[in-house]
């Protein structure tokens, strides 16, 4: 019908871009007519176009060529890297390949056409380049499909279906209304100059260094054309219900309390030097007064006690409050030890 919208023919469009680059004067001849019902009004409209500029200024239609057939022979390497390329295929794996191709480089011709409008100038190499780093980036497309009992897939627990195919960013565009993308991106795939300009702006935004996945998330909404997605500052670290901490609690109760209570007994039967008759620890003794240093002996000042007072630290969750800082004492600890050696008086 007359009215009916007609999706253009990728491979058809792309052969004539090609020719209307390498010979514009025989391509200016051809009646665009006839291709009205492979072509759509867009494509006819631009071709058009380029046939105006033919028969006017041959000039810029030989420069506006040029510019066209080097971004292809620019782009045709790296698709051929990529694995999109016709050479070795037959039949109907050649001609799926071909149509890709063409998708990719009729892709490329509309990016450069819409730069070329926005800054009144054609792009240069480095920018055609990132054009198409941009539209190679690796993503995984998720087409949903409403299941009927016509569909062998159809479970009784689902109405969709989706499938998973891997495709590339210029691709993506073709897909259906009921169809999602994410892309798939390394760190070293992000150009070396875009990667340093992500992490300075990231840097800026949070106050710190960003690290690679922060990057490759900033790159992907870029990409994609997304909003920039927030990035969520983790909670700060729990030193003291860290697994070490909790692991150890348990198992160091009971030996700590067993050490206690050996170096306790042990002390009980340890025998003490004479005292000097004149000293305070002889008054003591004769007059039945408690040794100065008993509530020290009583916290185990034995290397046994010591070791049950180290365990029972541990329980109570003064040690490894930091693993990757090795072991070190609590505040209340250090206060304690700094008691324990205030001279007495």
């Amino acid at each position: 019908a007359s009215g009916r919208a007609v999706d253009s023919d990728e491979t058809l469009l792309y052969d004539m871009r090609r020719y209307a680059a390498t010979n514009p004067t025989d391509f200016a001849a051809i009646d665009l007519n006839d291709y009205r019902d492979r072509l759509s009004k867009e494509a006819i409209k631009e071709l058009t176009g380029q046939q105006t500029t033919a028969l006017t200024d041959q000039r810029k239609a030989q420069e506006d060529g040029l510019t066209l057939t080097t971004a292809f022979s620019q782009a045709q390497t790296q698709l051929e890297a990529v694995g999109l390329t016709t050479t070795g295929k037959e039949d109907r794996e050649r001609e799926d390949a071909a149509k890709r191709i063409a998708q990719f480089q009729n892709a490329l011709a509309a990016q450069m056409d819409e730069f070329k409008r926005s800054n009144k100038k054609a792009p240069n190499q480095m920018e055609i380049q990132s054009m198409i780093n941009r539209m190679l980036l690796p993503v995984v497309i998720r087409d949903q499909t409403e299941r009927s009992m016509w569909n062998p897939l159809k479970t009784p627990w689902s109405s969709v279906a989706t499938t998973e195919r891997e495709g590339f960013m210029f691709e993506a565009g073709q897909r259906s209304d009921n169809s999602s993308v994410d892309v798939v991106v390394e760190y070293s795939d992000i150009p070396i100059d875009l990667r340093r300009g992500i992490a300075a702006d990231l840097e800026q935004e949070l106050g710190r260094k960003p690290s690679e996945d922060e990057v490759v998330l900033r790159y992907e909404d870029f990409a994609l054309g997304r909003d920039p997605t927030p990035i969520v500052e983790p909670p700060p670290y729990d030193h003291e219900s860290s697994w070490p901490n909790r692991a150890l609690q348990p198992l160091s109760y009971l030996p700590g309390k067993a050490l206690m209570w050996a170096g306790e007994e042990i002390d009980k039967w340890k025998p003490k030097p004479e005292a000097d008759p004149t000293s305070d620890e002889a008054f003591r003794q004769r007059n039945g007064l408690p040794d100065q240093d008993a509530s020290a002996e009583q916290d185990g000042s034995s290397l046994l006690g010591l070791l049950g007072g180290v365990a029972e630290r541990v329980y109570q969750g003064h040690y490894l409050p930091n693993v990757s800082g090795g072991f070190r004492k609590s505040k209340a600890h250090e206060e304690a030890d700094r008691k324990s050696k205030r001279p007495a008086g």
